[in-house]
Parts: C-alpha cells; sequence; structure tokens
C-alpha cells in the first residue's frame, strides 16, 4: 500500500528591532531598525522595514509583514523609536557698534544646527525686555532694526531661538548697541 504524508507550513516569527536610545533628527529619513525573520528548516531573512513618521520628530514606525509562501505561515511585527530635536546654536551681531543714543541700528541673529537650515522664529531682547514682535527666520537669520536706543549706555541685547518641531531653543547675545 501507499501511505500518504501532509507536511504543513511551519510557522514564520517576524522581529522588528529599534533602538530604545533616541535618534536625533537631521533634516533625512531616520532608518534605524532592523527586521529578522526566522522559521523552523532554516528560514532566516532580514529585509527591510517599512516606515512611518520617521522624518521629523517624535514618535516613529517601523514594520515588516512576511507574506509567507508554500512552506511558511505569514508573519509580521511593528516597533517605534523616538526622534528628538536637534540642537541649535544663536549668535547674534549689530550693524554698529558702539553705536550712538538714537542712532539706527541693525541686530542679525544666525541660528545654525548641524541638523540643516533652521526655520521658525527669533526674538529680540533688549535689557531683559521683549523688543517688538518675534522675527521670522529667512534662511537661518532673522534682523532687527531700532533707533529706540536713546540713552547713552551700554545695551544687553540677545535674540531667543523660539523652538519648533524639530529644533530646540538656543540664545545669544551681543553687548553694546
Amino acid at each position: 500500500g501507499t501511505a500518504q504524508l501532509t507536511v504543513s507550513q511551519a510557522s514564520s516569527s517576524t522581529t522588528v528591532t529599534c533602538p530604545s536610545t533616541s535618534v536625533t533628527y537631521s533634516g533625512a529619513a531616520q532608518t534605524p531598525c532592523t527586521v529578522s525573520v526566522t522559521g523552523a528548516g532554516g528560514l532566516n531573512l532580514t529585509p527591510t522595514p517599512t516606515y512611518s513618521n520617521n522624518t521629523n520628530a517624535g514618535t516613529a514606525t517601523a514594520s515588516y509583514t512576511y507574506a509567507g509562501d508554500g512552506n511558511y505561515i505569514g508573519s509580521s511585527d511593528s516597533n517605534t523609536f523616538t526622534i528628538t530635536k536637534a540642537n541649535t546654536a544663536t549668535a547674534v551681531t549689530s550693524s554698529v557698534n558702539p553705536s550712538n543714543a538714537g542712532s539706527s541700528v541693525t541686530f542679525t541673529a544666525g541660528v545654525t544646527s548641524a541638523a540643516g537650515t533652521v526655520s521658525g522664529a527669533v526674538q529680540f531682547v533688549v535689557d531683559g525686555t521683549d523688543s517688538g514682535a518675534p522675527v521670522a527666520l529667512v534662511s537661518g537669520q532673522a534682523t532687527w532694526t531700532t533707533s529706540a536706543l536713546t540713552t547713552a549706555k551700554t545695551y544687553a541685547v540677545s535674540a531667543n531661538y523660539i523652538s519648533d518641531t524639530n529644533f530646540n531653543s538656543s540664545s545669544g547675545s551681543l553687548a553694546g548697541g
């Protein structure tokens, strides 16, 4: 006689592994995760995961679905990782320093980051008091012109970069004006 033998599909296991420590915003898509698909009988794959929300600061997701084949049942997994804001540095310069009381002076704040061109706004501050409305950055720079420094003295002028979605706040200062 003839005996029949039925071989069923083996199970598979998909594991998406992401770093437990955060990655820093860089302006580019972050792809720090790995995938392992294993199964009895030698299934051992390392495909590339699919990512979502993996460019800007926040929580990103990596996932993978192994569809299965004639020998293995499909499986899937997903995992998350955190993208933190990039650090910035703010520097302030003035068009004239020293200047005469009541003269027009233009202050420029430059905000830089290793992650690329910083967007957002800067609040200029004179002697601890906000001066005017926040000024939008254009190509990482904001300018503010004033003739309101009317007393002959040394002014403490600073610029505070207001953090945005992807960049941490920072401040820079300039003595004089």
